[in-house]
C-alpha cells in the first residue's frame, strides 16, 4: 500500500519560545490535499563560534557562548519531529561566521541534522527546550550536528506498490514509513548496507532535484527509476 500526503514547505521563522507542531498524520491511501507544513524555526544564537570536535558518522560538536540579541543564523526544518534538519544558513550570524573560517569538511550545510544539545538527544521540541534552559541558566551550550549519508536506489516496480508511506514537501519527499512488501522492501532485503527506512528523505528522482510533488508523480507513474536518498543515524 502506498500512502502519500502532499504538503508545501513553510519558511516562516518562529520565536524560540514557540514550539513547532508535529507533522499531520499520513493517510493510509490516496493523496491528501495540501496543508501547511510545520514552520521552520530560527534557533537561538550564541555569541562566538567555539571549539569543534570531530566524531563518528561525519558529526561534530560546537561549544558556544550565548549573548542576548545575537542569532545563530540557521533555519531548521521540523517537519519530521524526530529529525531536526538544517535547511539554510543565513548570510549573517554565527553559523555563517563559522563557515567562513572552518575547514571544508566542517562547514554546516543544508541537510545536516541537529542531533543533540549539550549531549542530550531527543525530539525537535526537546532540543529547543534544552537550548533555552542552557541559555537561561548559564549562557553556554553545545550543538552537535550530523551529516547525512547519501545513497542511490534503483527501483523496478512489478506493481503499483512501492511499500512506503510518503509525504511530498516543497523540495523533497519524506518517507514516513516502510509498510512492508513492494519495491522498497525488495531493495532493503538485497542491500542491508543501504536500507531505506522511516525519516529517510528522497531529494532526487532520476538524478534530478525537483519539487516534491513532481518527484512523487514520477515515482507513481514510472515503472523504472532511480532515487537519491538521504539517511541519518538512528
Amino acid at each position: 500500500m502506498l500512502a502519500c500526503c502532499c504538503q508545501a514547505d513553510s519558511e516562516t521563522a518562529l520565536a524560540v519560545p514557540e514550539l513547532v507542531t508535529s507533522t499531520p498524520a499520513v493517510p493510509k491511501s490516496g493523496v491528501k490535499a495540501a496543508e501547511p507544513e510545520p514552520d521552520v524555526a530560527e534557533a537561538p544564537a550564541p555569541s562566538t563560534p567555539g571549539q569543534m570536535e570531530r566524531t563518528a558518522w561525519g558529526s561534530f560538536t560546537m561549544t558556544l557562548q550565548y549573548t542576548a540579541g545575537q542569532k545563530l543564523g540557521l533555519s531548521l526544518d521540523f517537519s519530521d519531529e524526530k529529525y531536526c534538519i538544517v535547511r539554510g544558513v543565513a548570510p549573517e550570524g554565527l553559523a555563517a561566521a563559522w563557515n567562513q573560517t572552518c575547514a571544508q569538511d566542517q562547514v554546516i550545510r543544508e541537510w545536516h541534522r541537529l542531533k543533540a544539545v549539550n549531549g542530550q538527544q531527543g525530539s525537535c521540541q526537546e532540543l529547543l527546550r534544552e537550548m533555552q534552559s542552557a541559555i537561561q541558566s548559564r549562557g553556554e551550550f553545545e550543538l552537535s550536528f550530523e551529516a547525512p549519508v547519501k545513497i542511490s536506489v534503483n527501483i523496478k516496480k512489478e506493481s503499483d506498490d512501492l511499500g512506503m508511506a510518503l509525504v511530498a514537501k516543497k523540495s523533497f519527499v519524506g518517507i514516513n514509513g516502510v509498510t512492508g512488501g513492494g519495491a522498497i522492501q525488495a531493495h532493503n532485503n538485497s542491500a542491508p548496507d543501504r536500507t531505506v527506512g522511516p525519516s529517510s528523505r528522497i531529494v532526487e528522482v532520476n538524478g534530478s532535484p525537483a519539487a516534491g510533488e513532481v518527484m512523487l508523480k514520477t515515482m507513481l507513474e514510472e515503472k523504472d527509476f532511480s532515487l537519491t536518498i538521504l539517511n541519518w543515524s538512528t
